[in-house]
């Protein structure tokens, strides 16, 4: 993950993987709150052996192994998973603004479930207005035709 072979970090202060190496101090604070807290999980940025920066979440504890106290870690870089976070918030910030500015009703119907949802922009328009539109409903199925009305209905 972080390009260094094994050899390379073994010899090493784990600093090497950090985006901004820490200092002495900041290192035994660490160590004082393992021992305090047992585990920290926790997000931070860490440093390719090649330059590059990216975001990992780690999991540290502290471990005793031949009577000595060792910081066990464990990283997992979340580069696409917060690449994956920012495109959702933004597809939904785009839904949320188009659904809150729109004049006419957002109806879906799952014709496998029977579950349905709709919202329409608050206005002073009467509802009887979406509801029984033929045209709109195409081929669904009798039992499904009046779905969206009965949603209609019950959030008025």
């Amino acid at each position: 993950m972080n390009g260094y072979k094994r050899e390379e970090l073994i010899v090493r202060l784990v600093d090497i993987l950090y985006a901004t190496p820490g200092t002495r101090e900041l290192r035994q604070a660490y160590i004082n709150r393992l021992q305090e807290n047992e585990t920290i999980t926790a997000e931070t940025w860490h440093r390719h052996n090649n330059g590059y920066i990216f975001r990992i979440e780690y999991s540290t504890s502290l471990v005793i192994v031949n009577s000595k106290e060792m910081v066990l870690g464990i990283d997992r870089d979340i580069t696409e998973s917060k690449k994956t976070d920012q495109a959702l918030l933004k597809s939904e910030e785009k839904y949320r603004r188009l659904a809150e500015n729109m004049s006419d009703v957002i109806c879906t119907a799952d014709l496998y479930t029977n579950r349905h949802q709709s919202g329409s922009r608050k206005d002073d328009r009467d509802r009887s207005q979406f509801i029984d539109r033929e045209s709109h409903y195409g081929s669904i199925p009798e039992p499904e035709k009046h779905s969206c009305s009965g949603t209609l209905q019950e959030y008025s």
